[in-house]
């Protein structure tokens, strides 16, 4: 059975997407970039277009609520069509 908590994560360009605490009683917070463009990894020039999403990553993070608390991170991966 699944519960879940609202939590405020006051990091820019970062939402929260779900949260929950799953069958171990640890607390998930799952969060996704909110930028509309980044640095390109392999021109340096700006990227707006999407072309993927990169594997979720997932950070222990500090206790929350008397729970082990992990952050799950997805970043939606762009490519600059100047490359």
């Amino acid at each position: 059975m699944n519960k879940t908590i609202e939590v405020p994560f006051d990091i820019e360009n970062v939402e929260v997407f779900n949260t929950e605490i799953n069958e171990a009683g640890q607390l998930i917070i799952t969060v996704r970039n909110t930028d509309e463009s980044v640095c390109c990894h392999s021109c340096g020039k700006i990227a707006t277009e999407l072309y993927g999403h990169a594997d979720a990553r997932v950070v222990r993070h500090a206790s929350s609520f008397g729970l082990e608390t992990y952050i799950r991170h997805y970043t939606d991966l762009m490519i600059s069509r100047w490359r």
